[in-house]
């Protein structure tokens, strides 16, 4: 069963898709159209956001901003976020987003990489900023941006789809971070395929909550542009009163993280929970069973969706088709992305065996053009015309796709590839464990992989030879962990993905627990050396499984 989803494969024109002139288009023909709700109460209109815009621009180029130029933005979701970069937009230059909780080294390495011309902080960020060696010359207050100059700023040439919007910085999960730079056309095409696939309008609100210095949010904000959707912006997720909120500001669309799922799954029922307006919501990945939250929540859509900060809405999937209960579906491509997935030697794998995913599209500036200032980095991932995404997927017969692993997250061990995310669900079937996070570890030979696993448990730390039990019961002999490390909290980025290549530089301690070391051997005809389960804990173990 194909899911029909259709994007524009020519290159439309700067008109479609460049948040200047979008702006001015959306102003002059619906200039009372509510544009943007606010958190702290502030209501935009279209005329309203194209003045705004205009004002931030002016100001910033007061300043010595101009077309081409790399400005960072160092602010928490709001009003400043949005204006400062709809005022880049409108000038041409290219924002570079920074999480607002940075400090120190992480901040640093954000400014020498983008090497920026200026950059927009508020009062709490100036002194980070004037405390780093590589700060800017130009350091604006966002307060100075709300001018009443609101006369559409003159441009050195036009603004094109293939130009750069943004610089966006990866999360550095699996080793260091990079600035991806990003398109108008990233924007046209990811966003605003999804918008109109669900015919979302005028009358619809969609409601962001995630961190503007990640690509979604910054894409679903452009995307309604195309389609005139309205906004409803807030700093943070609210889960406690996501409902509430949700219905306040007359959300029809949002997106849900897989915490944030499981939160709302596992919150006590009440009122608010079916009155709202919410319609469509894009989840990451699928809960074990959406029908059972569409049922609870009153959600008539849910879609999943795969993309990333090189390459937006790759895939879509929807609940219902073949496969859709499987761990790990993404759905399939949109149209106009090509995918393939293939082995080391970039040779296509055959039906459902894993490979890494590789991706071209038939418009050109849709994915990224490259790494700011890293060609090798570049280089690695365009490479015999497609983009290398370095995930590991499979696909079945109905051409469905599904996530196995990040390509530096799968283990190579007695010639099998070992999945972490596999190994990481059976974990945390085990009883108490909170959360896992699985990592390859040098093995003795240096010719392999060994596997490790953290967990976060509830209760102090578990009995790592009845966990070791449980694995060897629930999965193949070769990807039983030789290590366990119970530790408090597992590194994470701020959208609340594990950083692995902190957990695999860290290396083993004395906290570790090594099976090889308790004398205990994983074969193919069973465990040897472990010692004998109490009763209570089989039981335990059992009912996990």
């Amino acid at each position: 069963m194909e899911i029909e989803v259709t994007t524009t494969e020519s290159m439309p024109p700067r008109e479609e898709t460049v948040i200047r002139y979008l702006l001015e288009r959306n102003a002059a023909e619906a200039p009372d159209d509510k544009c943007v709700a606010f958190e702290n109460g502030t209501e935009w209109s279209r005329l309203g956001c194209l003045g705004a815009a205009y004002a931030s621009a002016n100001q910033l180029h007061t300043a010595g901003v101009r077309q081409g130029d790399r400005v960072g933005v160092f602010l928490p979701n709001g009003e400043s976020f949005i204006r400062a970069w709809w005022g880049l937009c409108v000038l041409g230059a290219t924002i570079v987003p920074i999480n607002p909780v940075f400090r120190g080294t992480m901040l640093e390495r954000v400014l020498e990489l983008a090497d920026l011309s200026a950059i927009v902080v508020d009062a709490e960020r100036r002194t980070l900023i004037q405390e780093q060696p590589r700060a800017p010359r130009v350091v604006l207050d966002a307060g100075e941006l709300g001018g009443f100059d609101r006369t559409a700023p003159g441009l050195q040439r036009p603004i094109e789809p293939w130009d750069s919007v943004a610089l966006i910085m990866t999360s550095g999960t699996t080793g260091p971070s990079k600035l991806v730079t990003v398109t108008y056309m990233y924007f046209a095409t990811g966003a605003g395929a999804f918008y109109e696939r669900e015919g979302l309008g005028r009358t619809d609100v969609f409601l962001i909550d995630l961190p503007m210095f990640h690509m979604a949010a910054l894409c679903y904000i452009g995307g309604s542009l195309l389609t005139r959707s309205g906004l409803a912006i807030r700093d943070r997720p609210a889960l406690d009163r996501y409902w509430e909120i949700a219905r306040d500001v007359g959300a029809t669309a949002a997106i849900l993280l897989s915490t944030m799922v499981t939160f709302l799954i596992n919150a006590e029922r009440r009122p608010a929970e079916r009155e709202h307006r919410l319609r469509t919501v894009l989840m990451s990945p699928l809960p074990g069973d959406p029908q059972a939250f569409k049922d609870r929540f009153g959600i008539a859509n849910i879609w999943t969706t795969f993309g990333m900060s090189e390459a937006p809405s790759v895939m879509r999937g929807a609940c219902g088709v073949p496969g859709s209960d499987q761990p790990g579906y993404v759905g399939q491509p949109y149209s106009g992305y090509e995918a393939r997935l293939v082995d080391e030697n970039d040779v296509e794998v055959p039906v459902g065996s894993p490979g890494e995913l590789m991706i071209r599209t038939h418009t050109p500036w849709v994915i990224s053009p490259g790494y700011f200032g890293d060609p090798e980095a570049t280089a690695k991932a365009w490479r015999n015309g497609w983009f290398h995404t370095g995930d590991v997927m499979r696909r079945n017969e109905y051409g469905s796709f599904f996530f196995v692993d990040r390509v530096k997250d799968a283990l190579r061990r007695r010639g099998e590839m070992i999945s972490a995310y596999e190994v990481e669900r059976v974990v945390l079937r085990y009883p108490g464990i909170r959360e896992a996070a699985c990592v390859a570890y040098p093995s003795d030979g240096g010719a392999e992989d060994d596997v490790k696993v953290f967990v976060v448990s509830t209760g102090g730390q578990p009995d790592f030879c009845e966990l070791l039990r449980f694995c060897h019961a629930n999965m193949p002999h070769y990807m039983v962990p030789r290590y366990f490390e119970s530790i408090a909290v597992l590194p994470k980025t701020a959208t609340m993905r594990v950083t692995k290549n902190v957990l695999r530089d860290q290396g083993n301690s004395a906290r570790t627990w090594d099976r090889e070391q308790q004398g205990i051997r994983v074969t193919r005809r069973g465990i040897e050396g472990l010692p004998t389960a109490s009763p209570g804990v089989s039981q335990a173990s059992s009912a996990a499984s």
